[in-house]
């Protein structure tokens, strides 16, 4: 393990006159060994020009032998290096782009160590990348973000990227830009992005990403040169770049992070989520652990280690801390040998030798430790909350995974071709240089393949461990008064912000929309698809589903169905059941289940069928399974209704009581609202009897709760059962009027309604004769015949309390129940003709007459007020009637009838109005005259009562003999005319009339 600090100038060769890189002192050897090939190694990353000017202001590679080679170059044609041997551990604090300009490469080499270390002249990070910075500056090249990071990924893919050319006006833009790479990167590949801040000649340059200027020598207008060979991004607006690719989802979201202000944090050490180090959960899962956990930005305690430990790395610099110098002026707690920055600036990842351990964990502490915001990752937390084991953590000097440097095709970082004048065989990196490309192959240590995480790993460090390291394991007895694990003081003014929200403060998806959204979210449902996923990845993709909304929650159904599908399908190989409560929440459409009851609503219903052959008790799980995969058309279903339904309909028995019980744990609305449709079918009134019973039952509180789902026959057996007991205690009329109180109408309007409210309230009896004319008021009459009820009914038509028109119209339509008695319809029939017949619907003659007579004798005896109020129709019809129809038709009744009748006839004849209108029209008619003395005259022989003698009587004098005063001779004529003709007696006619002169003279 080595650092060597080596230094150069730009100056001619004695012998040849060129401009070269020479050393200071040539007489004084830098103590490095292999000095030649270093010095080939660092001209070569340089680019020395012919103008002698260095062509690069800091590039960093690597090496054929693993090692790590950083230069910068100086005013005064000066060109300083760093050399990391491959056994050097890693990774550091500092990330190389952090020296950019840093004032240690101006440092006065006048300390020696031994062995080529000049500790004091290590280069210091300057933190100018800190997090507000890199989160502007992106900002300020929004549309360029997210295609640069996507080529950045490129890089590390197997064929790897090409390599990418930066134009911009300045270097300090380059810088920024590959300072946002490595922030962005995982932590395993940052100390694998070779690049160069700034060269005139891109073509002789070796590294992954290059900065050039617009003046540089690099001919764009070849389309093959930006379109095959490299990735150009210009800054500069002023020659052709590029086309622009599709970024992928890990660089959508990565650049959306530092566009809305919440930066990105990358896995820490080894990657070991299952897609891999750009796996797209560990950019929301930090944010989503910090919420559970409750904890502030300050992410010691998060990450499982003691705050402040190792907390001066990137971490407090983004966030606007700069690291303290530390006792020797450089930074770090050297160590009696001088140990204290051992790490130098990012290394390859690799295991931390046990000579190395604890080195790193002083003032500079462990680097990118925690998190950009301060708070540890998901991942992280794992990592740092465990006990090293030094078998598999790295701290075994193991040839194959600490910081012993392996061969160049076994340390996963192969080295940039340039350096060392050759490309490098293909066990260094895995496919053949592209021989377009300058006549050197790009980097394929970088870009050729992705370090392998199981061989670069490292041992995480005592800070990030949670303990310290033993007094033997470290190799280097920390200074005076420095602890390796002492945080390293803040200066004034750049203090951790302990109070600054993560980037899940605006959400962990934050502004994420469209295609981004899509995309982002569609490799999430891939990895679960493809059963990549872990469990602790399942539940922060869970989660996150549930915490969107609005545009976000319709994107993240396919992620949402393919949890659902998962879950299924895990718990379906353990032969259990899933929870299915893990499904509330997540935001599933319509399409989604749809497909889930395709997919699984076969398998579901399968496994409750088989499940109906055990006690009822025993099925509730798998009916949670069936109606979460609406597995709605199975048998099995169907089946476990059907005898649920079947159970509650006996309440007596012990099925009933488990029915409910099985229904209370579901608490499922819509199916218990099925069960209860169920228990109508095949409705008979022996089932309505049962469900009364059920509602009278201990079980009926459960039935009283779901009233609200069930039928309206069901809602109407409970609710009798309920009025019929305490405290209401109704019946007959009482409860049916109160259970019609229940539908729409609040009336009767249907047969099958009136049926059942019939069977509840009076079973097969009829209501007594009191609640009759009551029932027919709720409903209505022709109802009552339609649900054959009207035979249950009449006893209000043959015993009516008063006939009024109401009992007409009853008797009106239950004259057409074609399954009522001959009696009851000859009753209906009387008392209809009798209304028509006063109404005037209905001519007097011998038709109307003669049925009326007809029905009269077949239904007598009438009812006492039925009778009464025949009659009373019967003669106010003869009293209103033409005289001459009457003598036709009706005069045998009038001679034979009662007082009822008769008085009516009287009473109507008598009426001021009747008797001025006769005064009035009479002479005029001698016709209808004739007929009223016709009617009226004395009669003697049998059937005439005396009631009529007294009634015709009193009309002859009341009535007619008024008239007598304004007929003159000829109209007396005309009177006796039509008495002869009709076969009267005459003589009588004229005797009346001379006795009621005589009267009229002595009056």
């Amino acid at each position: 393990m080595a650092i060597r600090r080596l230094s150069y100038r730009l100056d001619q060769e004695p012998d040849t006159g060129a401009v070269s890189l020479v050393p200071p002192d040539p007489d004084s050897p830098q103590l490095c060994e292999h000095e030649g090939r270093l010095w080939s190694a660092v001209a070569r990353v340089m680019g020395v020009p012919p103008a002698g000017e260095a062509g690069s202001e800091l590039s960093y590679s690597l090496l054929p032998d693993g090692g790590r080679l950083l230069c910068a170059a100086l005013p005064g044609q000066r060109v300083e290096a760093l050399h990391l041997s491959a056994d050097t551990p890693g990774p550091g604090p500092v990330w190389p782009i952090d020296t950019w300009r840093s004032e240690s490469w101006q440092g006065e080499r006048d300390e020696s160590l031994g062995s080529g270390f000049v500790e004091s002249e290590l280069p210091v990070p300057e933190a100018h990348f800190d997090r507000e910075l890199l989160v502007a500056f992106a900002r300020e090249r929004a549309d360029r973000v997210a295609p640069f990071l996507a080529d950045v990924r490129r890089l590390f893919e197997d064929p790897a990227g090409r390599q990418i050319v930066l134009v911009e006006d300045d270097s300090e833009t380059v810088a920024r830009w590959i300072a946002l790479a490595c922030a962005s990167l995982p932590e395993t590949y940052v100390s694998a992005l070779t690049f160069t801040t700034w060269t005139d000649d891109p073509r002789r340059a070796p590294q992954r990403i290059i900065g050039i200027g617009p003046e540089a020598e690099f001919d764009r207008s070849d389309d093959a040169v930006v379109e095959y060979l490299y990735r150009v991004h210009d800054g500069t607006g002023g020659g052709p770049e590029s086309p622009a690719t599709e970024p992928d989802a890990w660089a959508r979201l990565t650049a959306e992070r530092w566009l809305t202000g919440n930066p990105p944090r990358p896995p820490r050490g080894t990657a070991t989520d299952p897609e891999g180090p750009f796996a797209l959960i560990p950019l929301v899962a930090g944010a989503l652990l910090k919420s559970a956990t409750g904890r502030g930005a300050g992410g010691g305690e998060g990450a499982g280690r003691t705050p402040d430990s190792g907390a001066s790395g990137h971490a407090q610099r983004l966030d606007g801390a700069e690291r303290a110098p530390g006792p020797d002026g450089v930074g770090g707690a050297a160590g009696p040998d001088g140990a204290g920055q051992a790490q130098g600036f990012a290394g390859t990842g690799r295991a931390q030798s046990p000579e190395g351990a604890g080195r790193a964990e002083g003032s500079e502490g462990a680097g990118r430790a925690q998190d950009l915001d301060g708070a540890a990752g998901a991942q992280s937390a794992e990592a740092a909350g465990r006990t090293p084991d030094p078998g598999a953590s790295g701290h075994a000097p193991d040839p194959g995974a600490s910081g012993h440097a392996p061969g160049p095709g076994v340390s996963g970082h192969a080295p940039d071709p340039g350096v060392s004048g050759h490309a490098p065989g293909p066990g260094v990196s895995g496919h053949a240089p592209d021989p377009g490309v300058s006549g050197h192959a790009p980097d394929p240590g970088v870009s050729g393949h992705a370090p392998d995480p199981g061989a670069s790993g490292y041992a995480p460090s005592s800070g990030a461990s949670g303990h310290a390291p033993g007094p033997g394991a470290s190799g280097y007895a920390p200074s005076s008064g420095a602890s390796p694990h002492a945080p390293s003081p803040a200066p004034s003014g750049h203090a951790q912000r302990p109070g600054h929200a993560g980037p899940a403060a605006d959400g962990e998806l934050g502004g994420l929309r469209g295609d981004t959204l899509r995309a982002v979210l569609d490799a999430f449902t891939e990895s679960v698809t493809r059963g990549e996923a872990d469990a602790r990845t399942l539940a922060e993709l869970d989660r996150l589903c549930r915490g969107l909304d609005g545009d976000q929650a319709l994107a993240a159904r396919p992620l949402a169905l393919a949890l659902v599908k998962h879950r299924l399908d895990a718990s379906r190989g353990r032969g259990t059941l899933p929870d299915l409560a893990s499904f509330d929440g997540l935001p599933l459409g319509q399409e989604a289940w749809r497909e889930l009851r395709e997919e699984y609503g076969d398998r579901a219903d399968d496994a409750l069928r088989a499940r109906l052959r055990d006690p009822v008790t025993t099925w509730t799980e798998p009916l949670r399974l069936a109606l979460a995969v609406g597995a709605d058309g199975g048998t099995g279903l169907a089946r476990a209704m059907d005898r649920l339904a079947e159970a509650l309909l006996h309440p007596e028995r012990r099925d009933c009581a488990q029915a409910v019980h099985v229904l209370s744990e579901l608490d499922h609305v819509a199916f218990t609202r099925r069960v209860l449709r169920h228990l109508l079918d095949n409705f008979t009134e022996r089932k309505l009897d049962r469900l009364r019973a059920l509602a009278d039952s201990p079980q009926g509180d459960w039935l009283r709760r779901n009233i609200d789902d069930a039928p309206l026959t069901v809602r109407l057996a409970a609710a009798a059962a309920q009025w019929h007991g305490p405290p209401d205690r109704l019946r007959g009329v009482e409860l049916f009027e109160r259970l019609t109180g229940l539908l729409s109408a609040r009336r009767v309007e249907d047969v099958k309604t009136l049926n059942l409210l019939w069977r509840l309230v009076w079973r097969n009896d009829p209501p007594n004769r009191a609640e009759q004319p009551r029932v027919a008021r709720l409903c209505t009459p022709r109802l009552i015949i339609e649900a054959d009820l009207g035979r249950r009914i009449m006893g209000w038509l043959k015993e009516p309390d008063q006939c009024d028109r109401e009992l007409v119209a009853f008797a009106r339509e239950m004259r057409e129940d074609p399954k009522l008695g001959a009696q009851d319809r000859d009753t209906a029939e009387l008392l209809v003709i009798a209304q028509d017949l006063a109404d005037g619907r209905l001519a007097v003659n011998r038709a109307s007459v003669g049925r009326l007579r007809e029905l009269k004798r077949k239904v007598s005896p009438l009812g006492m007020v039925l009778g009464k109020g025949v009659d009373e129709r019967v003669g106010r019809a003869l009293a209103a009637a033409n005289p001459l129809d009457v003598c036709e038709s009706g005069l045998r009744i009038l001679v034979a009838a009662g007082p009822d009748l008769l008085g009516a006839y009287r009473a109507h004849l008598l009426e001021e109005r009747t008797r001025e209108r006769l005064e009035r029209e009479l002479p005029g008619h001698p016709t209808e005259l004739a007929a009223y003395y016709h009617l009226w005259r004395p009669r003697r022989r049998h059937g005439v009562t005396a009631g009529w003698r007294d009634v015709a009587a009193e009309l002859l004098d009341q009535v007619l003999a008024p008239v007598l005063a304004h007929l003159d001779d000829h109209r007396l004529g005309q009177v006796a005319t039509v008495l002869h003709r009709e076969g009267q007696d005459v003589q009588e006619w004229t005797a009346w009339r001379h006795r009621v002169a005589g009267r009229e003279q002595q009056t």
